[in-house]
């Protein structure tokens, strides 16, 4: 299970028009949520002391233009043991 903060920064100045005039925003940024599920394989080879690993999850990105956003992701590496 994950859980994380992502503060989503916009990557160049915005304006409104208020009154008729157009006014700078600056650079807004909109916090989001993310959490979700993981599932992974891995096995420790204990000749070389490494333990390679894949893991399968989904995050559920929120607010998303008011939607929950959902993104798959496969993670794959080494861990090193020293």
């Amino acid at each position: 299970m994950a859980i994380g903060y992502a503060q989503s920064i916009v990557a160049s100045e915005s304006f409104d028009v208020v009154n008729g005039q157009v006014v700078s925003n600056g650079r807004p940024s909109y916090p989001l949520l993310m959490f979700g599920p993981s599932l992974g394989v891995g096995w420790f080879l204990p000749r070389w002391g490494v333990t390679p690993f894949a893991r399968v999850g989904a995050l559920f990105q929120y607010p998303n233009f008011d939607m929950t956003l959902i993104r798959f992701h496969v993670t794959a590496g080494v861990e090193v043991r020293l």
